[in-house]
């Protein structure tokens, strides 16, 4: 699932993770994330910034807050779903033929 974690100093942060997982509560939390998704962890902070990925400050210790922004994938299959949203197409008056 994407979430949206919005810090008053940094900005807004796009952040997948599981809705298993509680959420973050403070920036730094998720600027550790992030790194951990982008494969940053064995680089250093000069490096991180000049790979161009935007992350929250590194010594940002604001609350954030989170919004969904993800998870679309909301797909009805097999027999008895219809793309129109109808079931049998067939009218009443058909069946008095």
């Amino acid at each position: 699932m994407k979430y949206d974690y919005m810090c008053s100093k940094c900005g807004i942060f796009e952040v997948e993770h599981s809705m298993n997982d509680d959420a973050y509560t403070l920036c730094s939390q998720v600027r550790d994330r992030l790194i951990e998704l982008n494969g940053l962890e064995k680089m250093a902070e000069k490096e991180i910034k000049a790979s161009g990925i935007s992350l929250p400050k590194k010594d940002c210790k604001c609350n954030v807050t989170r919004d969904i922004t993800g998870g679309n994938g909301f797909v009805l299959e097999g027999d008895g779903w219809y793309k129109d949203g109808y079931g049998n197409k067939k009218s009443s008056s058909d069946d008095k033929e």
